[in-house]
């Protein structure tokens, strides 16, 4: 179990390196949350945005402190 944490772990890489092409990624804040979400290009600089959140809804809005990211896994079935 450990080293299926330690791997886990290694996978998570700075949000300054994810995709900025609207494409899904397991976002993170450290330590506290993570969620599916993805880059959009709302303002002048983008934000990141969470599953069911879009850059035009009267709710919600961008995710803040943002540290990290993973692709998100291949679905069951898909190779």
């Amino acid at each position: 179990r450990a080293a299926l944490s330690a791997a886990l772990a290694a996978m998570w890489q700075p949000i300054e390196t994810a995709p900025r092409d609207g494409a899904w990624v397991l976002l993170a804040r450290e330590f506290e949350w993570s969620t599916p979400g993805w880059w959009a290009e709302d303002n002048s600089e983008g934000d990141w945005y969470e599953l069911n959140n879009h850059p035009s809804d009267s709710w919600g809005g961008p995710l803040a402190g943002v540290s990290h990211w993973m692709p998100l896994p291949t679905p069951p079935g898909e190779k």
